[in-house]
């Protein structure tokens, strides 16, 4: 069986249960993974100070940017009402020499995480009150200086049973061998007269993108494609009623005759 035609059940963690959530979404097989596009994406590569959180581009109750903290206390739990635990710890800005509070619901397992002394690069909103940082549930990434992070986070369309992080890492599992095998439609002669990439590169950048450049060249990769089709399609349709002609409509003089007698009204000249 070609790769792309593989059953969505044949990747990991995808049981009965999340088989089911992703045909609600029409994904059955790799390839129709590999075609569930994202409809945003996080930039989580322009990483700002904490103190630009104070900035009047900033809406009141905070915005989403990305920051990178070094994690200063150890992570507290506390037990809430309604059986609800709360993690939080302290982290630091070097380049503003601010400090955040971070805090996590239900995830004691981040406990071991956030050790004293680790950078994360955070991404999520900051509310900033008082001169006082926070951070809730934010996204976080290891952070080593000299090695870089993806600037772009794909954010995919999803359904009650998936999470984008499980696409994300579904979508990395397939997308080296699914976008090569992908069968390109465009000539050669097609793609260097419109100056377009081709169609694995495009696959590869619309899920993983380098840089906003290579995301452009992807997207409009894609979309030449839904207009090829498209031409393709009303190419065909025009072609087939110009060889086979109009349908002929014969109807005897009594039917047409009680049509025209069952109108209210009389017909013009």
């Amino acid at each position: 069986m070609p790769y792309l035609h593989t059953p969505i059940s044949s990747l990991s963690g995808v049981g009965s249960a999340r088989k089911a959530a992703y045909e609600r979404m029409g994904i059955y097989t790799v390839e129709d993974l590999l075609y569930h596009f994202p409809r945003a994406y996080e930039n989580r590569g322009d990483v700002r100070p904490l103190s630009d959180a104070k900035l009047d581009a900033y809406a009141e109750g905070g915005a989403k940017m990305a920051t990178v903290l070094t994690v200063s206390t150890e992570p507290r739990r506390a037990r809430l009402k309604n059986r609800m635990t709360l993690l939080k710890f302290r982290a630091y800005d070097d380049r503003s020499n601010e400090v955040c509070e971070i805090s996590f619901f239900n995830q004691d397992y981040l406990h071991s995480t956030f050790t004293v002394g680790s950078t994360f690069r955070f991404y999520g909103k900051v509310e900033c009150r008082r001169g006082s940082y926070t951070m809730t549930a934010p996204a976080f990434e290891p952070f080593v200086e000299g090695i870089g992070l993806p600037p772009l986070y794909p954010v995919y369309p999803l359904t009650q049973g998936i999470s984008n992080k499980l696409i994300t890492t579904h979508i990395g599992q397939i997308l080296p061998v699914a976008s090569a095998q992908a069968e390109d439609p465009l000539p050669e002669e097609i793609r260097a007269a419109e100056g377009l990439c081709t169609l694995g590169y495009a696959l590869r950048e619309i899920h993983a993108p380098t840089d906003f450049e290579a995301l452009h060249t992807a997207k409009r990769r894609l979309a030449f494609d839904e207009f090829y089709r498209f031409a393709l399609a009303m190419g065909t349709l025009g072609h087939t009623a110009r060889r086979t002609g109009a349908p002929i409509c014969r109807v005897d003089d009594a039917t047409l005759q009680q049509f025209l007698d069952s109108l209210p009204y009389a017909l013009t000249g």
